[in-house]
């Protein structure tokens, strides 16, 4: 993925990236900048410090990683032809410079660490990514080593937003910028690495119609937010070895379309662990592989919690999330006039509509989330939830991971936007819930076989196994029933697997006690490096794609009806032989009968082992194809290919206004939405491909890079009278 990021970006009053060209303003900013830095990454001996401003207090701490932090006063000042060493030289290139600005070249700002000076001796642990090389922040052509100030961006804000004239909107920060010297895990390479700051498009984006469509531009009926949730790290991780794709700050990126013009921005999503390491201007918190007690991190953040907790009046995950951060990285609803975005296993952030997509703290659902003062602690909103629209009530889920096993159901009022119900269904096992599944009248919970290892995480292993020898349990129950009500259908081990995400499911028109449940299942998962497997399935050697039984974290098209009267698995086939994920349906049909769903299919290198071959379980597929299901002949419709050099992840559906055919069903009247990802350029594309024809209506061309991520929404028009044009 390259990063030739886009010159002329600034920030504005509000500390959001724009593009603005002007060298006189870059210059501007830059002076300005150079007044509050927070000096990183370099080990100085305070007598060299002294040396050099010896009226000036500095401030010394050491940081999670050993590095020791350093910040002068913003009156420091230095002798000329001193080198930072703390000796006189004319030859060192600090000598060529400014004192200022020869200090703030050798001594790395908190955005763009670390631009060292040969005669300052480096931190050892400070060093991994920071050799002497080129770099692309760094200006082309220009070196590491002694790289002039005029190269370099030194500022970033308390918002994770860079204040450099010369900073790129797509390129990412320095501490994960390529290195062949340094291996990365997947999740911090090429189109995964983060991005820097927030940012806002500031011109009309272009719009390209294909396929036989000419010139009909955006379709009139696609007005609305197009969004997408992923996670963004804002700060280097503490353990960046043991980083993981579900571990990054939330950022949603957003395309608002109106009247068939298109705008492009990105929002940080303001969550308490965000804000923390903002203050921190540091990683403060683990990922989920570290889950092992650690001290320097545990203690302060229980006491962080704590503190947040009596401050908001509850904590944003439940008890046992103390080193982790609720990062609000997966998922976005919108209900009853609120934008959410949802994570794993934290409380839901609600989210401004205005364009800003401003952080409004954790949803209390009018204060029916925090009804007694445990039940924050206890309780959780997971990733995905369900919108009836028929009564348009949102069902979603939680799990608990530590204490007795149980599932938390609940569901929100159309309306009122109030939680009207509530049900903890105790299980037999702590396992890790995803998604789940509604019909018209009924709640699905599946609990699927990748079980929390605790006694593992505590010894720094990975914590979850798959265990194929355990069965899948389905646990049914009325959409406002009890616990009492729950119907237990298992199906027994080994042609079981595991399925992150539900195609849809209803209740069997000919039979009430039955249910179609669709989903996307793999026969076995590593969790993308969070799992232990002890499958043995029969792969080839290379563990690439076998259509007779898949291969792991590759999903299918799987079918199953179960009996609720005679609690028992009637059916449970895979459809077809064609691998997808990340599936699709018509909102108009969720819960209910309906023939047409779509998924993407993973790449070839995915399948034929390639990228496992690199990255072990850490591989992570990528997409190059959108397919369409046929439910009730069980074949494949029709598919899109995307435009050669371009990948994608989830993809949304769009249904239309109107109905354009009396042959056309309603669960393909609409649009796919597809975010396609260039491969070798700092672009991405929101394709317009119809629903029924599975043909591309038109292309809206963004021109920066969009990180990989995961789910999406779309926001009605009706947003639109709030959530301003913010174009020049």
């Amino acid at each position: 993925m390259a990063y030739a990021g886009q010159s002329g970006v600034t920030t504005s009053a509000n500390n959001r990236l724009s593009l603005s060209p002007g060298r006189g303003e870059r210059e501007r900013n830059r002076n300005r900048n150079l007044k509050k830095n927070l000096i990183e990454g370099v080990r100085c001996e305070p007598h060299k410090l002294k040396s050099i401003a010896p009226k000036s207090p500095s401030f010394r701490s050491h940081s999670p990683r050993g590095r020791i932090l350093i910040m002068p006063s913003s009156s420091m000042a230095f002798p000329p032809n001193v080198c930072l060493s703390g000796k006189q030289s004319t030859s060192c290139s600090c000598s060529s410079m400014s004192p200022r600005r020869a200090f703030i070249s050798s001594i790395s700002s908190r955005g763009l660490h670390h631009p060292y000076h040969p005669c300052v001796r480096p931190c050892v642990q400070g060093l991994r990514r920071h050799r002497h090389r080129h770099h692309p922040l760094h200006g082309k052509g220009s070196s590491v080593r002694g790289v002039p100030c005029s190269a370099i961006d030194v500022s970033t804000s308390r918002s994770g937003v860079s204040s450099s004239s010369s900073a790129s909107s797509s390129s990412p920060p320095a501490w994960c910028a390529p290195d062949p010297d340094v291996k990365l895990p997947p999740c911090l390479s090429g189109n995964f690495a983060p991005v820097v700051g927030d940012l806002t498009y500031p011109e009309p984006l272009k719009v390209k119609s294909k396929n036989g469509h000419k010139n009909v531009g955006i379709p009139a009926d696609l007005d609305g937010v197009y969004l997408r949730n992923g996670p963004n790290w804002s700060q280097e991780p503490i353990y960046p070895q043991n980083a993981h794709w579900f571990d990054g700050d939330g950022m949603v990126h957003y395309v608002r379309i109106e009247n068939g013009v298109a705008e492009y921005g990105r929002r940080y999503i303001r969550t308490r662990g965000w804000e923390e390491e903002q203050a921190a201007s540091k990683a403060v918190h683990v990922g989920m592989k570290d889950l092992w007690i650690i001290p320097d991190v545990f203690y302060p953040r229980l006491a962080a919690k704590i503190a947040q907790a009596v401050q908001h009046g509850a904590p944003d995950a439940p008890f046992w999330v103390v080193q982790n951060k609720n990062v609000a990285n997966n998922g976005l609803v919108y209900h009853a006039g609120r934008l959410l975005a949802t994570w794993e296993a934290g409380w839901a952030y609600e989210l401004s509509t205005d364009g800003e997509l401003a952080s409004r703290g954790l949803c209390d659902f009018n204060g029916t989330a925090r009804d007694n003062f445990f039940r924050p602690w206890r309780e959780n909103f997971s990733a995905h939830s369900k919108t009836c629209p028929v009564t348009g009530e949102l069902i979603y889920h939680g799990y608990s991971l530590i204490g007795p096993p149980n599932v938390m159901l609940g569901v929100v009022d159309a309306e009122s936007g109030s939680i009207e119900h509530r049900v903890t269904v105790p299980t037999t096992r702590a396992t890790l819930q995803h998604d789940l599944a509604i019909t018209g009248t009924r709640t699905i919970i599946l609990d699927q076989p990748l079980v929390f290892n605790q006694p593992r995480a505590l010894e720094k292993g990975r914590p979850f196994d798959f265990d194929a020898n355990e069965p899948i349990r389905y646990g049914i129950i009325p959409r406002r029933g009890n616990a009492e009500d729950v119907v237990w259908i298992e199906e027994p081990a080994p042609s079981t697997g595991f399925a992150f995400h539900v195609v849809n499911c209803w209740d069997d028109p000919q039979n009430d006690d039955r249910i179609v449940l669709y989903t996307s299942r793999m026969p076995e998962t590593c969790a993308l490096g969070m799992a232990e497997s002890n499958a043995a399935l029969s792969t080839s050697a290379n563990g690439s794609y076998d259509a007779s039984v898949g291969c792991k974290d590759v999903g299918h098209l799987h079918r199953t009806v179960l009996d609720v009267k005679t609690r028992s698995v009637v059916e449970s086939v895979r459809v077809g032989d064609i691998p997808s994920d990340f599936p699709t349906i018509s909102p108009r049909v969720v819960g209910q009968p309906s023939r047409y769903a779509y998924s993407v299919v993973p790449q070839d290198s995915f399948l034929n082992g390639s990228d496992v071959a690199v990255h072990g379980d850490d591989a992570i597929p990528l997409f190059d194809k959108v397919i369409k299901h046929d439910l009730a002949s069980g074949t494949v419709a029709s598919t899109y290919k995307l435009p050669a050099g371009r990948v994608c992840g989830d993809i949304i559906f769009k249904s239309k206004s109107e109905c354009s055919s009396e042959s056309v069903d309603v669960s393909e009247n609409g649009y796919v939405l597809v975010l396609s990802h260039a491969v070798d350029a700092d672009a991405s594309f929101l394709e317009v491909v119809d629903g029924a024809t599975l043909q591309q209506v038109c292309e809206i061309e963004i021109p920066v890079r969009i990180p990989f991520g995961f789910h999406c929404a779309f926001l009605p028009a009706e947003v639109l009278s709030t959530w301003r044009s913010q174009c020049k």
